[in-house]
């Protein structure tokens, strides 16, 4: 399976498993859907729900994954 890196883990996030992702793609909106990421390692993540922001991104947006 090809995959392609749309986001990269910038910061964890509160003390229930989020982290703060920023975006590497033009359409932010592909995280909408997503129920399961793969990370560096091949290790998988599953997801439980996206929420969109602009607050600590200057230059686009910022999404909390959990």
């Amino acid at each position: 399976m090809k995959k392609v890196v749309i986001g990269k883990i910038s910061a964890p996030h509160g003390v229930r498993g989020e982290v703060r992702i920023v975006p590497l793609t033009d359409f932010p909106e592909r995280f909408e859907n997503l129920k399961t990421v793969f990370l560096e390692d091949d290790s998988k993540m599953e997801l439980e729900s996206v929420k969109f922001s602009n607050k600590f991104s200057g230059t686009g947006w910022t999404l909390w994954l959990v």
